[in-house]
């Protein structure tokens, strides 16, 4: 997945499947939050999200809390999961999520 920090940079994450109702439960659509404890790798593979040269790893141990921050700037093109699950958004184009 894709996330955006305050400044709109976006950030590639990922997580092992048996954490993903986790994560879906503690990073609802359109709601800013503080990711704690998270382990940084270095990417890899032909296709990248991002620019950047590492991505973020939830782990058992990664905490979320609420963010104080409140900003629906344009950077933020946000996909519902059902969308992505039900096959409804455009496979051919990168989904933030």
């Amino acid at each position: 997945m894709v996330l955006a920090d305050q400044t709109g940079a976006k950030v590639q994450y990922s997580c092992k499947r048996t954490l993903i109702k986790r994560v879906q439960r503690n990073l609802p659509l359109g709601k800013w939050r503080v990711i704690q404890n998270m382990k940084i790798s270095g990417t890899g593979g032909k296709y990248k999200p991002t620019k950047l040269g590492y991505k973020m790893n939830i782990t058992n141990d990664t905490v979320f809390t609420d963010s104080d921050l409140t900003d629906d700037s344009s950077f933020l093109s946000l996909a519902s999961y059902e969308e992505i699950l039900n096959g409804s958004a455009d496979n051919k184009c990168l989904i933030g999520i």
